[in-house]
Formats: structure tokens, C-alpha cells, sequence
């Protein structure tokens, strides 16, 4: 006997469901049993990334925030107002990339040292 078997796509599409409706269900679970304020909750499940990088510069200032996105154009400091994010990175990518905005963003700093000195490395390496 033969057994039908499901296109590769078809499959694809029905793990992508099972994996999302799992999210769903328990990413609320998650929040609901950290708050049990409906407005708050209401807020927490609508967040986007831009919500998120907003109040974390809200929070601390100088803290570097770097935005994936896999929309092409839709997100600039427009979006969020200026000085928001620190660096848009369009999905995919490159592991290169990530590495120098990070080296970028986050200058080497030793105890009582300068961070524009310290991040330029060791004497010599001109």
C-alpha cells in the first residue's frame, strides 16, 4: 500500500503554523503570569521592536541598540523618532556585518581607561 506523502512546502508551512500557534499560546502565558494588570498585559502582547528600542533609550541612553529587520525600506529613525536605534540591520544578515557594528557600537574599555584609545587596539598595529 502506498502512502500519500505532503510536498516539502506543504509541510513547511504546516510546522511554521504548529511553531507560530505555539508561540502565541505560550508567549500570553508567559506575560500573564508576570502581570496581572489587563493594560499593561494589553501593551506588553502588542510591542513591536521599535517599542522595545525606545524604552530601552529611555532607560539607559548609551546603551547601543542595534534593530533587525527583514522589512527592505518601512523602518528609518522615522519610524521611532531620531537617535532610537543605533544601526538598522536588514535580514539576512552577514555574520561579518553584525560583528563590526558591534565592534562599532561597543569600543574595548579597561579599568580608568579611554574608550576612543583603548578601541583603536594595541600600540603598533598601524
Amino acid at each position: 500500500m502506498n502512502t500519500p506523502t505532503l510536498h516539502p512546502a506543504v509541510r513547511l508551512a504546516l510546522l511554521y503554523a504548529v511553531l507560530a500557534g505555539a508561540w502565541i499560546i505560550l508567549s500570553d502565558r508567559v506575560l500573564a503570569a508576570l502581570t496581572s494588570d489587563p493594560l499593561l498585559l494589553t501593551r506588553l502582547q502588542t510591542a513591536n521592536g521599535w517599542d522595545v528600542a525606545a524604552a530601552v533609550k529611555a532607560r539607559v541612553p548609551t546603551c547601543p541598540v542595534v534593530l533587525l529587520t527583514g522589512w527592505a525600506d518601512q523602518h528609518t529613525d522615522e519610524t521611532a523618532g531620531p537617535g532610537v536605534v543605533d544601526r538598522v540591520l536588514h535580514k539576512p544578515v552577514r555574520l561579518q556585518e553584525l560583528l563590526e557594528v558591534i565592534a562599532e557600537l561597543t569600543p574595548v574599555r579597561t579599568a580608568g581607561g579611554d574608550p576612543a584609545r583603548d578601541s583603536a587596539g594595541p600600540p603598533g598595529r598601524d
